[in-house]
């Protein structure tokens, strides 16, 4: 169902703290009077999708609400909106991630609140419409992921007994299995991850004198969710796990809440890979954190709320080592004219941009007290050295031996520092400046690296080198993806850099459509394109056991895309009606003009298709032209009409020595058609019809039949109108005849 979403967007921030990021822009989704997001997942099509609730015509958070999904593109741009659920009761969506084959899982929970919650998956496809939803029992899913393997896994917990739970499921939401993990005073898991040799999930205990401590259990896929260790840490009071990413160095980093002189801090956690806690830190400001990334580079992200006097939005980029650098606290939002028109209260998840910007997704307040979702973008500093500009730029080197190779970097830091650099090859030192010099001297592989480091983050640049005593220096064309119109000739060539006077094996093969074959060559070729498509031309060098080569893909394109017959050259018998039709490469084109020719004289039709009946034998030349603007393509048919008498055998010295499939009778048809074939021997028979994608629609005849006249009547019932070919395949001879079926 898809809902009636309001987006504002002529907006700025204003931080209470200066903040080192820029904000590029902030999105507000209005849908209902309460409405928030819990997570944003970045898709692969340069866009983001968030999911929470909206709550229908209320005020309230204890009233019925639906489940909501937001898609918007790079700019924040609403793509579609949807809500997903009944009325009077409570669904809400806490994890979404895009699927592999372009859907959304979303993990949540459906029913009452809080304690009659059901554990709930939702699954829509890539334009938001509901394919299925299911429910797995008392509970909330706080996240869900994909395997690997393909399948899917749901995580949270029961509040009501305080279980943990892990359920596996498949592409349509039916268990696969499930694991409960309960704990002496009971627990909630609200965050995982796939690693290697099972599943990470993190959460909390519940202990006696209502303190909690940070749960973390590895969990082995290979067998239904069994514990492989379980890890409990107590760093602070009454802490939570809120979310867990892979360290930049080994191990994983936690974040969430916890006590620390009697109010909610900021809490972040590193463990090594069997849980170990290897340090731990708050950062000194009443609030919530709920949600941590990993920066490209080096460092962290943590978002949540900052809670003083009133809750805002907070962010907090710490270091590796999980030292502070900055924080950042975003309140009052406001309007091109200064004007106050809400407040941003709190960031529920982020993620990094495709342009490898930050962006956190919440809530704000606006319009008298509504609550509704916002999408935040900050532009992320750049802390690491970069790299402007290396010499040789192509990484991936082939040298002669012999051959002296000057490398260099150009290296800028935005914050002045003072900046080292160390070159190694192997295990040898080349340089610490910005350039270094090698001779090789000696065949084989070789790994140069730059690494460039400002004290704090280290950035490296490599070159793969080959050392060879030959290889292929230059090609034309130079470009190897082409794109050309049909009928082109290109001339393909290429010539070798070696250490003295070789003799060398050429080969020219080609791949894609009209067939694959070799072509005879030396160092070049010229190759005539008469078929649109994609085609695949490879030049092979060849020298005792080393070989080089290069590949050319060629797409070519043309106002005909195809054209049936397809053969131009054909023999058929007198009284035969035969249908030309060509296939436009651009069908939707405004500008398309078709006409056709027969024996040089112009032809009272306009249209893709042409039928003709031969009464008389004779040569015939049939000609459509296709015109689109200045272009014109033709194709060319030679029709060689011989008497239909030549079928009359009066004795065997009279029959045809191949196989014959004859053209269907009549066709066009409506009904049905009258399929004839002749064999001069006994042959396993293959009869087959298919449409115009080259999918079977139906089998006519499979068996072994003697020499002789066939007749078969094809019904087209359950067949609907347009275009199929009937193929007749047999030992070392296989027919096609196209037929057209008109209702």
């Amino acid at each position: 169902m898809k809902s009636k979403i309001t987006l504002l967007i002529l907006i700025l921030i204003v931080s209470s703290l200066s903040a080192q990021p820029n904000t590029d822009w902030i999105q507000i989704f209005h849908n209902e009077n309460y409405d928030l997001f819990f997570d944003i997942y970045r898709t692969d099509g340069e866009g983001y999708v968030m999911c929470g609730y909206s709550h229908v015509n209320s005020v309230s958070q204890d009233d019925s609400a639906q489940m909501w999904v937001v898609k918007i593109d790079n700019n924040g741009s609403l793509q579609w909106s949807g809500t997903y659920g009944e009325d009077n009761i409570y669904d809400e969506g806490n994890s979404i991630i895009e699927t592999e084959d372009g859907g959304f899982l979303i993990g949540g929970q459906i029913g009452g609140y809080p304690d009659d919650y059901q554990i709930g998956a939702w699954y829509l496809d890539t334009d938001g419409n509901l394919e299925w939803s299911r429910t797995y029992g008392q509970g909330m899913c706080h996240a869900v992921i994909e395997l690997k393997s393909g399948e899917y896994l749901l995580t949270g917990g029961t509040y009501r007994h305080g279980v943990g739970f892990l359920i596996c499921i498949d592409n349509d939401g039916e268990v696969l299995w499930r694991r409960d993990y309960e704990t002496e005073d009971g627990g909630v898991i609200f965050t995982m991850r796939e690693t290697e040799g099972g599943v990470i999930l993190a959460g909390s205990q519940t202990m006696d004198d209502d303190r909690r401590m940070i749960w973390i259990v590895k969990a082995n896929m290979e067998d239904a969710g069994t514990i492989i260790w379980e890890q409990f840490h107590a760093p602070f009071d009454r802490q939570r796990c809120y979310s867990i990413v892979s360290a930049h160095d080994d191990g994983f980093m936690l974040a969430g809440r916890g006590v620390v002189n009697g109010t909610w801090n900021f809490m972040c956690m590193k463990v090594d890979d069997e849980g170990n806690a290897d340090w731990s830190r708050n950062y000194n400001f009443e609030g919530l954190g709920y949600c941590l990334e990993r920066l490209p580079g080096q460092g962290y992200i943590l978002t949540g709320h900052y809670q003083f006097q009133n809750r805002q939005a907070a962010a907090v980029c710490i270091r590796s080592n999980g030292v502070e650098r900055w924080r950042q606290f975003i309140g009052d939002v406001v309007n091109e004219g200064d004007e106050v028109i809400g407040q941003l209260r709190s960031f529920f998840s982020t993620v990094i941009g495709h342009d490898q910007s930050i962006l956190s997704a919440g809530y704000g307040e606006f319009n008298e007290g509504s609550r509704n979702g916002v999408v935040v973008k900050l532009m992320r500093e750049i802390l690491e050295p970069q790299f402007i500009s290396w010499s040789p730029s192509d990484t991936i080197l082939t040298v002669l031996v012999g051959d002296t190779v000057d490398f260099a970097v150009e290296v800028n830091d935005d914050q002045d520092d003072e900046i080292d650099c160390l070159w190694i090859m192997g295990e040898d030192t080349l340089s610490r400046d910005e350039s270094a010099q090698v001779v090789f001297d000696q065949l084989g592989e070789y790994e140069v690296r730059c690494f460039v480091t400002d004290g704090e983050f280290t950035v490296s640049i490599g070159w793969h080198t080959t050392v060879v005593e030959w290889y292929i220096d230059m090609f034309q064309p130079d470009s190897t993806e082409i794109t050309i119109r049909r009928g082109s000739l290109i001339d393909f060539t290429h010539h070798t850099r070696a250490i003295e006077d070789f003799e060398y094996d050429y080969r020219w093969e080609h791949f894609g459509r009209g067939g694959n074959y070799e072509i005879e060559g030396e160092d070049s070729i010229r190759f005539d394109f008469y078929l649109t498509g994609d085609h695949l031309i490879r030049a092979i060098v060849n020298r005792n056991n080393q070989t080089e080569s290069v590949e050319w893909d060629v797409n070519v394109r043309s106002i005909i895309w195809w054209w049936w017959p397809h053969e131009n050259a054909i023999s058929v018998y007198e009284d035969t009606t035969m249908v030309f039709e060509v296939f436009p490469f651009n069908e939707e084109s405004d500008s398309l003009e078709h006409s056709w020719s027969l024996n040089d004289e112009i032809l009272e039709s306009d249209s893709t298709l042409l039928e003709i009946q031969f009464s008389e034998t004779g040569e015939y030349e049939i000609i459509t032209y296709a015109q689109e603007g200045i272009e014109v393509d033709t194709i060319h048919w030679t029709i060689n009409v011989l008497e239909r008498s030549s079928l009359v055998y009066t004795n065997l010295s009279d029959l045809p020595t191949s196989p014959v499939l004859f053209p269907p009778k009549p066709n066009p048809f409506n009904s049905s058609t009258s399929i004839s074939y002749f064999l001069p021997g006994q042959e396993l028979v293959s009869l087959k019809v298919y449409d115009i994608s080259g999918r079977q629609v139906k089998c006519l005849i499979e068996e072994k039949q003697q020499t002789g006249s066939y007749r078969y009547e094809l019904n087209s019932n359950e067949m609907t109108a347009g275009v199929y070919f009937v193929c007749l395949r047999l030992n070392g001879y296989d027919a096609t005849q196209k037929i057209i079926i008109i209702k």
